[in-house]
């Protein structure tokens, strides 16, 4: 027979266990957003959109030495709305086709440097790179790994892998340290449709993981561009199963997630 008193304590016990089970966070996915080169009056006339949606992007800029004075100002402006400003080279070349006839030195004086210092000084030091045509090694990697905590490649849908959802090397988790990443790109050019990136949006949502995408202007006419009314589809979408978008150094900093 059990006493009162002992009655009691295992009650208790199994309170206690039910409020430490009850505390743990509920596992979920999240998107994030890359915006590559340098459309940057394009990327700010749709700054109150990312506010209205609490969409945080990261640019990946290209060719900062060309920038005006007003495209200073703007990015400058994005990043206090809690954008990220990351780095994709001072001239956008293909790093592999660029080292058949150059040394990693070379390389790095002639597309990194230079308008990384410019970034610095104007902008703010970057935490990622993101390669011009997804162009790498293993080998450039470890070279860069000296100057940004996250390199991001790119990942391409084919008649192997036809579905976004099978891109492995896309998706991270929050369990480990990401520092090497890729994107699967949706500007139109890509084809992917809404069910591709429904359905790589749903993996990331059902298995806790973080699905990275990459485009270059939202609307217009330039080639490399998403349709306005397809990205906000997927914000929709991605709203609807209250995934956060995060900007890419958020990947290794869990308790920065909302």
């Amino acid at each position: 027979m059990i006493r009162s008193a002992n009655l009691k304590k295992i009650l208790l016990i199994v309170l206690i266990m039910g409020c430490e089970e009850s505390a743990e966070p509920e596992g979920r996915g999240g998107v994030i957003i890359t915006i590559d080169d340098r459309s940057i009056n394009n990327w700010y006339s749709h700054r109150n959109y990312y506010l209205n949606n609490n969409i945080k992007c990261t640019f990946f800029l290209s060719n900062i030495h060309d920038y005006t004075n007003d495209e200073i100002n703007m990015l400058i402006e994005l990043h206090n709305d809690g954008h990220e400003l990351a780095y994709h080279g001072t001239h956008h070349i293909n790093a592999n086709e660029y080292l058949q006839d150059h040394t990693l030195q070379e390389y790095l004086d002639y597309e990194i440097l230079p308008d990384l210092f410019i970034m610095d000084s104007l902008l703010t030091y970057p935490i990622s790179f993101a390669y011009p045509y997804g162009a790498r090694n293993d080998s450039l990697d470890q070279y860069l790994f000296a100057y940004f905590e996250i390199l991001r490649g790119t990942a391409y849908n084919n008649q192997i892998l036809k579905n976004i959802e099978d891109l492995e090397s896309v998706f991270v988790t929050l369990d480990e340290t990401n520092t090497l990443v890729h994107g699967v790109g949706i500007d139109s050019i890509y084809n992917n449709s809404f069910d591709d990136v429904k359905g790589g949006l749903n993996r990331a949502n059902n298995n806790n993981e973080i699905i990275i995408f990459y485009l270059h202007n939202i609307g217009g006419d330039n080639i490399y561009h998403i349709n306005f009314e397809f990205f906000d589809q997927i914000i929709n979408y991605v709203n609807n199963l209250d995934m956060p978008i995060l900007t890419i150094s958020q990947i290794n900093s869990a308790n920065d997630i909302p």
